[in-house]
């Protein structure tokens, strides 16, 4: 680790996600001294900035910090329950469709017999 840089830069740029007992191991074996402390405190301010997802294997930038997110987090919700409505009026469509077609069905063949 060069002499300008910190324990806190040096754990932000290691994994932040795996178990602070291997990113100590990490650190030691570079000749650093960092304790589980230290990696909890950064790794909870990469977390109120907004820098370190939750999904260590999401490939998808973090951009809560930089967006309004309850307003975003709404319209999704907004979204998310408008795509769901049109589902089920599509599937509602679509049995009500093959319902009819099968009554249409079964009244021509009551019809013949009678």
């Amino acid at each position: 680790m060069p002499k300008n840089t910190s324990k806190a830069a040096w754990i932000r740029a290691n994994d932040t996600h795996g178990p602070s007992s291997e990113l100590i191991a990490k650190a030691k074996r570079e000749g650093i001294s960092i304790t589980r402390a230290q990696i909890y405190t950064t790794r909870a301010e990469l977390k109120r900035r907004g820098t370190r997802s939750k999904n260590p294997q999401s490939t998808l930038p973090d951009l809560s910090a930089k967006i309004h997110a309850p307003a975003i987090s709404a319209s999704l919700a907004t979204v998310d329950q408008l795509i769901r409505q049109i589902i089920r009026q599509e599937v509602a469509g679509l049995i009500r469709q093959e319902v009819q077609g099968i009554l249409r069905q079964e009244i021509r063949s009551f019809l013949q017999q009678v």
